[in-house]
């Protein structure tokens, strides 16, 4: 890794190439394949009758429609896994879907998942929160760097393969709760459950190719549980606009706002100050001048964390969400739309 921030393989994991998909993100048009039927359902609470179907391609199949994720979700992750490559070897361990570099007591933590585009899986949650825990009781570990592979930082919840949604949460708090500062490097897409991560990140920075939303309103829900880390670091009257329209928007409304710290057209420049100030800083200040930063947040986190995971819940075992999510997936406009 270089001192401006640049995430390097780790030994014996180098990054996957994604599979090609048919998939879009938020604001972008889906194409769906006519006359091809999925029923979706839910392991959790959120229970859709077997009458809730989705155009979807042929053999795919979805399991949950979990309270993180959003429409854009939904049409990325109905698609068949990619196939084994021929004459690959067959092994029981999985590649690590969080890749980890270390660079003069900065550890870089890479979202590596491009099949699913680093949607949050049960896996990819695991791994992450076990990484972060390493990083918080590693004493050569100054401070975090989480960053992606690909073109897409975070798409949300896996629907295919969901965390529990306690797991998610603590997730997210531990982002706040842990005793180095987290640094988000950002150059690509960041949707639903991945503003969350954001939020709980003590400074974030995105290049120029960066893009936001919170597309919820339009399938029918709420950035309910997403609420916990944004609500306390963004500007109230901007969220309001976005959590309310969908509407998609650049690094620079996300900097204004307060989403970002920082953005530019070279994000390891925006963030090569930042990564050595946290150098020059002693480990036991850092850890006490978080502390104090996030005290407040990780109080209201906790009061609210019951209520905004059952507001989720709620609102995706709704009328309005079999309504907005098969009208997304059958590529037609909610019964709302005026």
């Amino acid at each position: 890794m270089t001192s401006h921030g640049a995430a390097p393989p780790a030994a014996g994991s180098p990054p996957r190439t994604p599979q090609p998909t048919s998939a879009v993100l938020p604001g972008d048009e889906a194409g769906l394949r006519k006359g091809q039927v999925l029923a979706l359902h839910s392991p959790h609470t959120i229970a859709y009758p077997t009458a809730f179907h989705a155009v979807t391609r042929a053999g795919a199949t979805v399991t949950t429609a979990h309270p993180l994720a959003t429409a854009d979700e939904l049409t990325k992750q109905l698609i068949d896994p990619p196939p084994r490559t021929q004459g690959a070897p067959v092994t029981d361990t999985p590649e690590p879907l969080v890749r980890t570099g270390q660079h003069r007591g900065i550890t870089t933590l890479t979202l590596d998942s491009p099949a699913n585009r680093n949607a949050l899986s049960a896996d990819l949650v695991r791994d992450l929160s076990e990484a972060l825990a390493h990083c918080g009781k590693d004493d050569a570990t100054r401070a975090v760097l989480l960053t992606h592979t690909g073109t897409t930082f975070c798409a949300g919840a896996d629907l295919r393969r969901p965390p529990r949604p306690e797991a998610l949460v603590g997730l997210l708090r531990g982002i706040l709760d842990l005793p180095k500062p987290v640094v988000a490097r950002v150059t690509g897409h960041v949707r639903a459950g991945g503003l969350g991560l954001l939020g709980a990140c003590d400074i974030t920075a995105a290049g120029p190719d960066a893009t936001f939303a919170f597309t919820e309103v339009r399938i029918g829900v709420a950035p309910a549980v997403i609420s916990l880390t944004l609500r306390p670091r963004t500007d109230p009257r901007a969220l309001a606009r976005h959590y309310l329209t969908g509407e998609r928007f650049g690094p620079d409304e996300a900097a204004r706002i307060g989403l970002l710290t920082a953005t530019g057209p070279d994000v390891d420049a925006v963030l090569e100050p930042v990564l050595d100030g946290l150098r020059r800083a002693a480990p036991r200040a850092l850890t006490e001048t978080k502390r104090l930063l996030t005290a407040k947040v990780l109080e209201n986190f906790d009061l609210d964390a019951g209520e905004l995971t059952r507001l989720s819940s709620r609102l995706f075992d709704s009328d309005d969400a079999r309504e907005g999510m098969t009208a997304f997936l059958e590529g037609r406009e909610p019964g709302w739309v005026l």
